[in-house]
């Protein structure tokens, strides 16, 4: 597609979003996709986010909007701002149509519905509105109870990963009681990870992370997940940058304790020192 076809704003030629396409638009979907989706871990290989979930959301309004305002509140916060007009107006749109939907019984109780009301719940959470988190709580553990518990959400994997991942880390921050059951039953599938870097698993990045602010709960997960290097390489990089040369220092110390233990079990095995 061509240049001139983007800042035209026609990055929609079939007309497939929910939504007035602008280069704008394409540009929040391109940041869901390449920075807040979700990606594979050791842990859950098999419930990686992306594409699946903007696939859903192009075809559905509620959960493209919501999609729409979390990418613009989170690019953002990567540049210093939080109540933009950009993400206010994805807010009011994200309210308007979950409202509709939610008046509508077809639509009320949906996968779709649920996702939306739950990224939502995620995202005021982190931005720190206690009382918005409480009421879309409650609104939440009322839809799941008339849908039957957590485990009946019935699309794929990925929206059942999600909706965890999200009912945990809301929890934590929010300082409020997950949703239960926490966790539905899954058989994981096989996978074949590749080796990881023993640098970048340092359990001397917990305590830096704790020390920066980091929840401790969120900490062992992102840890658990092997994560939290490339976490804390973000957060020091763009929101915490008092922060960055201690980062920095840090890992300088890291790789050179990994490479003096790598020399001393190559001694230790009788392999002559370079």
């Amino acid at each position: 597609m061509s240049d001139a076809v983007l800042m035209a704003g026609r990055v929609d030629p079939f007309s497939v979003l929910p939504a007035k396409s602008t280069p704008r638009v394409h540009a929040l979907m391109h940041h869901w996709t390449t920075t807040l989706a979700l990606f594979p871990t050791r842990i859950h290989s098999q419930y990686c986010t992306n594409p699946t979930w903007l696939s859903a959301a192009i075809a559905n309004p509620i959960l493209f909007n919501t999609t729409l305002y979390v990418a613009s509140v989170h690019d953002a916060g990567l540049h210093g701002c939080r109540d933009t007009v950009e993400s206010l107006f994805y807010k009011a749109q994200t309210i308007r149509v979950l409202n509709e939907s939610l008046r509508n019984p077809a639509q009320a109780m949906s996968d779709e519905t649920l996702s939306a009301v739950l990224l939502l719940t995620h995202i005021v959470s982190i931005i720190g509105e206690p009382e918005e988190v409480e009421t879309h709580l409650n609104g939440l553990r009322q839809m799941i109870s008339l849908r039957g518990g957590i485990q009946t959400f019935s699309v794929a994997g990925v929206f059942l990963h999600m909706l965890c991942t999200t009912n945990h880390l809301t929890a934590v921050i929010s300082e409020s009681q997950a949703l239960q059951p926490s966790s539905p039953p899954y058989r994981p599938c096989p996978t074949n990870p590749s080796p990881s870097d023993p640098v970048y698993e340092s359990p001397l990045l917990k305590p830096f992370a704790l020390s920066s602010g980091f929840h401790a709960t969120v900490v062992d997960i992102l840890h658990e997940m092997g994560c939290l290097h490339a976490v804390l390489d973000a957060f020091t990089s763009k929101l915490l940058p008092h922060t960055r040369q201690s980062f920095e220092n840090l890992m300088e110390a890291i790789e050179e304790i990994n490479r003096v233990g790598l020399v001393r079990q190559k001694l230790k095995c009788g392999v002559p020192r370079p």
